[in-house]
């Protein structure tokens, strides 16, 4: 037996069903774990610069040379503030680089002490000779200890606490590991030209030393040395390039920057202009893996369901995603984002959740994520979303689709011209036919993407009778079936010949049943649900969009149709009781917007549109209270759309724009006061020590020729009583010169005193 037709049409008004069951409410299945997909591993490796730090700017010395780190700050050798030939200094930073001590260097050579090496108590450097000495930080000076180095210069040093032992280079020489009592331990062949080194205690599979040397195109390299053999692990990169200075000087490790705690960090001197410490990322200590990813799902008006395999329309989805940390150290806190590909498919209401603490091999869950998915979104649509994964030592994104039902039985985004199976058919034989938004040139109005299906009525005596069907549509096995569709329709009053029609046939095209008719002129776009359940079962079914319209401007579009089953939650209350602007406006000046809406589920969705003809808007936000500047003076039509679980409405309102203002007042303090545009007359009043948004707006109005001057406007003053609302719209003519007094609106009335015309 067939059911009666039951047709939802969501144009303008609220739809709610009081008790309404929740389609397929009876399914059981639970919701499928879904894995993501990697698509970018940690931003963060090796030689990934992590700050600069210009030293030569800060301390105002032209010839830096060496560097250490201890505790939070960088000690440095200067080999002169503006030449080698001046006095050298040993230079105590703080993590800017400012100085924190200076220190003449009890130094004769030309360049004085260059690398330097940190015992935990003391700083050692070499200026020559052979001698490595022991220097108290305390005071700057050398302590009397040294150390014979193996070469001339010991120009770089690097020290393992350890073993108490210290590692030596001078450019292209071998490199030494010696005792504090000079001995050489190992010599290791090399061919770099080294200025610095530094000893790697964290690293994994460690401890390594660095060599920091001038080769490469930059002049400055660092490379990756095995202490065990002397030789190179295969880990190097090149040092940031300053054009042909640059040139590698002293260097130093730390894995305790307060800036980069538990990182593994290269301090490097780059003898550039100005002479620049940079600290390099030695490791991505952290690497993220994702579980797979499961979530639940409510109805807007309900609590959790039992879900059925996807996101449906209209569904506020909470996600639950397994975090692995499968590094080589504990993160920090860890923050995982969600990220919509597809902003008009998806709200998100809370795109952010933190694990504080992720240990090495660990696996935590990120709770918390919630989006709320359009009630209009197309079933079938796949959505993508990003999830983003990273703490302070590293970075990953996974990829997830979101999958919107796979029920259906038919979708068409009309991506090409002519969309496959589908039949035009023109009724006057050689009227205007459906085709594509690109043929006509013409912009998509639906919610739609890309390209729409199109059919318009240009104005002259040119008639359309234009149909556009779908192909045979199989509708067995299916219970509740909808037919889903954008569209856009438009038509100059009056509009009582033209018809944007829908039918549906059950016989091949021959006899044709109507589902909905538009008829009165609509502006805007429009998501349309029709319910196809009287049709369910139907093996044969074919749905045609159909335009007729007779010597008059008409365009109708239609994009992303699809039919099938539907799994949207139940609708909820929506109402727009009005919307107004905070102040009348005027022709450049922005104003915000507020709307007064009532709804009773979550997310709410907001369209606003501004136009100053019905086929031109001049703008458009998804904000609840936008800001909006109008290029001209004139009439604008505002008009806001608002969405929420099943639910759509729209409400339309005529707002008169004035001429911009081209002189303002302020007061003593400096607060606007009031402007005029003087070729008018209007006028705006302000307020300042009121408070609403960022000024207070009182009202505009017009004056007689008499006081539009600067004089007259200065000499206007305003008070206000605490505690009474200002809102007030004040048209007045007034056949004085002065106006001193006060304008008061209060529940119900307007008082206004002059000060020379008292009580009026």
């Amino acid at each position: 037996m067939m059911r009666s037709c039951v047709v939802i049409v969501l144009i303008g008004m609220a739809v709610a069903f009081a008790g309404a069951a929740r389609p397929h409410a009876n399914l059981t299945t639970d919701r499928a774990l879904v894995m993501a997909q990697t698509e970018g591993f940690a931003d963060k490796a090796m030689g990934d610069v992590l700050a600069m730090i210009p030293a030569g700017t800060t301390t105002g010395n032209e010839v830096l040379l060496g560097v250490e780190f201890v505790g939070n700050h960088y000690w440095v050798t200067a080999g002169g503030v503006t030449s080698a030939s001046e006095q050298n200094y040993l230079l105590e930073l703080d993590l800017n680089g400012n100085i924190v001590n200076q220190y003449l260097q009890p130094t004769t050579g030309t360049w004085g002490w260059r690398d330097l090496a940190w015992d935990g108590t003391y700083l050692y450097a070499s200026e020559g000779g052979g001698v490595i000495e022991q220097i108290d930080p305390a005071t700057g000076a050398p302590t009397g200890v040294t150390i014979a180095g193996p070469s001339g210069m010991p120009r770089a040093l690097a020290y393992d606490p350890a073993t108490d032992h210290f590692w030596v280079a001078d450019f292209g020489s071998p490199i030494w590991e010696i005792d504090r009592a000079g001995n050489i331990l190992h010599t290791y062949p090399n061919n770099l030209m080294i200025y610095g080194l530094a000893w790697d205690n964290t690293s994994p599979n460690g401890p390594f030393l660095w060599a920091w040397s001038q080769d490469g195109p930059a002049n400055s390299m660092a490379t990756q040395i095995d202490p065990a053999t002397g030789l190179g692990t295969g880990d190097s990169f090149m040092g940031y390039t300053f054009g042909f200075e640059g040139y590698a000087g002293g260097a130093a490790f730390t894995a305790a920057h307060p800036d980069h705690p538990g990182v593994p960090v290269l301090v490097a001197m780059h003898q550039a202009t100005p002479d620049t410490i940079v600290l390099y990322d030695l490791y991505s200590p952290v690497e993220f893996v994702l579980g797979p990813v499961s979530w639940t799902d409510e109805c807007p008006t309900g609590g959790p369901t039992s879900g059925d395999g996807y996101a449906n329309p209209g569904e506020v989805l909470h996600f639950t995603i397994p975090v692995q940390n499968v590094g080589v150290m504990t993160s920090s806190a860890v923050t995982v984002s969600l990220v919509s590909q597809r902003p008009g498919s998806l709200i998100m209401l809370q795109d952010e959740t933190i694990i504080p603490w992720l240990a090495v091999g660990a696996t935590r869950m990120a709770e918390g994520l919630k989006v709320g998915v359009r009630h209009d979104t197309l079933l079938g649509e796949e959505i993508p979303l990003i999830i983003d994964v990273h703490s302070a030592e590293g970075h990953n994104r996974f990829a997830l689709d979101l999958a919107v039902t796979t029920d259906g039985a038919f979708g068409e985004t009309f991506g090409a011209w002519p969309p496959t199976g589908w039949t035009v058919v023109d009724n006057l034989g050689a009227g205007p036919t459906w085709n594509s938004t690109d043929f006509y040139l013409a912009d998509n109005m639906t919610p739609g993407w890309g390209s729409a299906a199109h059919a318009d009525s240009p104005s002259g005596n040119l008639s359309v009778d234009t149909e556009l069907w779908t192909p045979a549509l199989d509708l067995g096995g299916m219970v509740e079936p909808v037919l889903i569709f954008e569209a856009f329709f438009y038509t100059i009053s009056p509009e009582s010949t033209d018809l944007f029609r829908v039918d549906i046939s059950v016989d091949g095209g021959t006899s044709w049943m109507n589902l909905r008719t538009s008829q009165q002129m609509f502006i805007g776009a429009q998501p349309v649900i029709i319910d196809l359940g009287p049709f369910a079962g139907q093996p044969d079914c074919r749905i045609r969009f159909h335009l007729v319209a007779d010597n008059r401007f008409v365009v109708a579009q239609v994009d992303e149709v699809y039919v099938g089953e539907w799994h949207i939650c139940d609708y909820c209350f929506l109402s727009i009781d009005g919307i107004w602007p905070s102040r009348p406006p005027v022709a450049g000046e922005p104003v915000q917007f507020s709307a007064r809406v009532r709804a009773d589920c979550e997310p709410v969705y907001y369209i606003w549109q501004i136009e100053d003809d019905p086929l031109s808007i001049v703008d458009i936000s998804h904000e609840p209270a936008p800001v909006f500047v109008f290029p001209a003076a004139g009439t604008y039509q505002v008009q806001l759309i608002v969405k929420s679980g099943g639910s759509v409405v729209k409400f339309r309102k005529e707002i008169h724009v004035g001429p911009p203002y081209d002189v303002y007042f302020y007061d003593d303090d400096g607060q606007l006061e009031g402007a005029v545009n003087t070729t008018t007359g209007r006028y705006r009043l302000i307020l300042p020590d009121r408070t609403r948004l960022d000024d207070w707006y009182v009202d505009t109005g017009w004056f007689d020729d008499r006081v539009v001057t600067p004089e007259g406007w200065r000499v206007l003053s305003l008070h206000s009583s605490a505690g009474v609302p200002w809102n007030a719209y004040i048209v007045m003519d007034l056949d004085h010169d002065i106006v001193h007094g006060f304008f008061l609106y209060k529940d119900r009335g307007i008082y206004i005193d002059f000060a020379d015309r008292p009580d009026q």
